[in-house]
């Protein structure tokens, strides 16, 4: 699993219209995932070895417009 930062993560989905993106094979945190739950735009999200839990979920269901 390769390590990111917490700006690496932020980065993929900080274009002003992002609808989504795809993470894969990435230390991605919970806190991470909250902080991306922060662009409201989002619509589609994936996750794919990555270390979130079930408390990422909660930021997740949180966003209006994620299918």
């Amino acid at each position: 699993m390769r390590q990111i930062t917490m700006q690496e993560a932020l980065d993929a989905v900080s274009e002003r219209y992002c609808k989504g993106h795809h993470y894969e094979n990435v230390a991605l945190s919970d806190e991470m995932v909250r902080r991306i739950c922060e662009v409201k735009s989002l619509v589609n999200m994936g996750f794919i070895g990555t270390a979130i839990t079930d408390a990422a979920l909660q930021h997740l269901a949180a966003l209006p417009k994620l299918a």
